[in-house]
């Protein structure tokens, strides 16, 4: 194969690349583009006419303004949806009309409602409202009737949501941005008040509408629990019902790809419809209709799905994959892929950053490359023992494409995911199609309350089995941690593995070697280079004061005084470092003793008033003095029964008690540090 044939055939794949290296820079640079987004808007328009000159003059720079004209129109894409999360926040409380757009879902704490802000000052109106807010009300009567498409007005203080700082702790703050969402604000009880209702009938609220009827009528049928969560996951794409048992279920069996309503379903779908239409292929007029119909179908459970991102690209290819039937010319797979990759990022370039979408296209892509190769591995006659070939094949060539991003995203491996196929796949297509003949039968409710019993019995049986298959020894492999760059390193890798199943050449042996030699003992290096020493830790974890004391990799304690409840939250968000520094899950301490002792270092956390109005003759030795909101003291109370080496001021507290303490220290001359701009204190012993 001559160099860059891959992208000579593949033309849509040649575009595809400048334009998410586009998007990917203006995310990066976001705060910077709208400064310069007049000379980004230029140097793409001097592009684009460079690209037509080079038609007829410069033949051989074409490619160039192509590819700057695609990343430009990428960047520019890209800037415009990020603007949508722009806002200028003020340091004042305020009132603002807002509308709740999501059903209010309840939290511990409050009730979040996804909402329009509408209305406020002069100066938020002249930024382009509406934009998109969370709002946090506190938990009362009034909240707990709050519904989808009420209006409000609201006191409170809008603020950007920022990221606490910790090492490779999940961006919330990029996330929401990315959904177009600018902040968030909390709202006391009695500081809003409903004002009016509006009812929306656009069309996906209509689709909504739709998705509700159905559920009803399930359960109307008797599904409940996780059989009716499962239904309603596989038929309508909506996995909020699924309880933590199951997913972990699916997670751990290696299933959790048939959660999500993606090319299987679809496929599903597209081969039942064609087979209402087997008469008219034989006329041509028949043939151009019923591929419309087919596409018009597709695309209405797109809809009903609510869009995600898997149906829209399964949805563009097969819609792709059906006009090509009524052409002589069948068009490359890798083609329809890239083509449905290029068009969603023009609609909506930050879908690019979704794990829905890097996982649904780096399977097919991995199925289309390396499933013919596989499959030539082994040449088998019988007909089911190429069926359990072919599903051999297709099982381990997604595997290849999406393991690196499941062990990026979710730090785990499902070892038995061949198997879990050989179960799953056949049991979610007869599932699928009792699905279909059950609501085909809405007419006839006594037949289709049979058929409503098998699906039961089908479903249960699914989950029973992949419940067994999570529960049997080393079925996952966990706490994986790979870098960006490793998992390109991986695609790298295997394109070399590739080429050498090709064709046996010396110099293609030797890339796939090295490249296999130079991955794994990379990533041994960093493992070892990350792995974390002996050390005392502070995380800037809102609402929970806590110390972590590291003896070794597997020995090590959080100590808190706090509520179970917040220690959980402390855990969640740090796991992510400590497992990039090979840290087994620390044990965890409450305890109402305030002062700590570990490798002769003495650690006080302040948390409330019952140091203050205290008197010793004698100091005790304090080497880090750890003050956090509760404590309405000064440090000169502390001071005078503690001779304290550092001081570490937790973001918790006000701004008022964080600058009086900062200027004590500045006059004391003890060191201070700040956990809201350091994220994180790690200090060696």
């Amino acid at each position: 194969m001559r160099r860059n044939s891959v992208l000579q055939k593949h033309p849509l794949l040649r575009l595809l690349l400048p334009l998410m290296l586009g998007i990917v820079l203006a995310d990066a640079f976001y705060q910077s583009l709208a400064t310069f987004q007049g000379y980004l808007i230029g140097i793409t328009l001097f592009s684009f006419i460079l690209l037509f000159i080079s038609l007829w003059r410069f033949k051989g720079w074409f490619v160039l303004f192509l590819n700057l004209t695609v990343m430009g129109i990428g960047m520019l894409l890209t800037g415009r949806w990020l603007e949508k999360s722009h806002f200028p926040f003020s340091e004042e409380s305020a009132a603002y009309q807002i509308l709740i757009e999501e059903q209010p879902e309840e939290k511990p704490r409050s009730i979040l409602c996804k909402s329009l802000l509408l209305n406020g000052d002069s100066t938020l109106l002249a930024e382009g409202l509406p934009k998109n807010f969370l709002f946090y009300l506190a938990k009362d009567s009034a909240s707990f009737q709050l519904t989808k498409g009420d209006t409000l007005w609201v006191y409170a203080h809008l603020e950007p949501v920022t990221q606490s700082g910790i090492p490779d702790a999940f961006d919330y703050g990029r996330y929401l941005r990315r959904k177009g969402i600018c902040g968030s604000a909390y709202v006391a009880s009695g500081h809003w008040q409903l004002v009016g209702h509006q009812s929306s009938s656009s069309f996906m609220d209509r689709m909504e509408m739709v998705r509700e009827r159905l559920k009803d009528r399930y359960r109307e049928l008797g599904f409940q629990g996780d059989e009716l969560a499962l239904l309603t996951a596989l038929t309508v794409g909506e996995k909020e019902e699924l309880s933590e048992e199951i997913r972990e279920v699916y997670s751990a069996s290696g299933a959790s790809h048939v959660l999500a309503i993606s090319g299987l379903h679809i496929g599903l779908l597209y081969a039942i419809l064609w087979m209402f239409f087997i008469p008219w292929r034989k006329n041509r007029k028949l043939k151009v209709v019923s591929v419309f119909i087919v596409i018009g179908v597709l695309w209405a459970f797109a809809a009903l799905t609510g869009f995600p991102i898997s149906v829209v690209r399964s949805v563009i290819m097969f819609s792709l994959i059906g006009v090509s039937n009524l052409l002589q010319e069948k068009p490359h797979t890798l083609n329809t892929l890239s083509t449905a990759a290029f068009l969603m990022l023009l609609f909506r370039p930050l879908w690019l950053f979704e794990v829905g979408f890097q996982m649904s296209f780096a399977a097919v892509a991995s199925i289309v490359v390396l499933h013919p190769k596989l499959s030539s591995l082994w040449e088998v006659n019988h007909r089911a023992l190429r069926w359990i070939c072919d599903l051999l094949s297709v099982s381990i060539a997604a595997q290849i494409g999406v393991a690196p991003i499941v062990a990026f995203y979710f730090h785990r491996f499902s070892v038995y995911f061949l198997l879990t196929n050989f179960w799953v796949i056949p049991m979610v297509s007869l599932v699928m199609y009792v699905a279909v003949f059950m609501l085909v039968l809405m007419p006839f409710p006594a037949i289709q309350q049979w058929v409503a019993l098998l699906e039961m019995k089908l479903i249960h049986l699914q989950n029973t089995v992949l419940e067994e298959i999570s529960q049997w020894p080393m079925a996952t492999i966990d706490r994986i941690w790979l870098t960006i760059i490793e998992v390109f390193a991986w695609y790298v890798v295997v394109w070399f593995c590739y080429r050498f199943f090709q064709r046996h050449t010396a110099h293609r042996t030797l890339s796939a070697l090295a490249g296999l030699l130079l991955l794994i003992g990379g990533h041994w290096g960093l493992s070892q280079y990350a792995a974390m020493r002996p050390s005392i830790s502070f995380y800037n974890v809102r609402g929970c004061p806590a110390v972590h004391l590291v003896s070794d990799l597997d020995a090590s304690w959080v100590v808190a005084s706090d509520s179970l409840l917040q220690v959980d939250q402390l855990l969640k968000q740090v796991d992510p470092y400590w497992m990039h520094r090979q840290l087994a899950v620390p044990q965890v301490l409450t305890s109402d003793n305030q002062i700590v002792s570990f490798y002769g270092k003495r650690i006080c956390l302040v948390n409330d008033d019952r140091w203050r109005r205290k008197s010793s003759s004698q100091k005790l030795p304090i080497d880090y003095l750890y003050i956090s909101s509760g404590y309405r003291g000064t440090l000169e109370e502390l001071v005078s029964l503690f001779d304290v080496q550092e001081v570490i001021v937790d973001a918790s507290l006000s701004d008022f008690y964080r600058q009086r303490l900062e200027q004590e220290c500045l006059e004391k001359r003890i060191p201070l540090h700040r956990l809201a701009s350091e994220g994180i204190i790690e200090i060696p012993i």
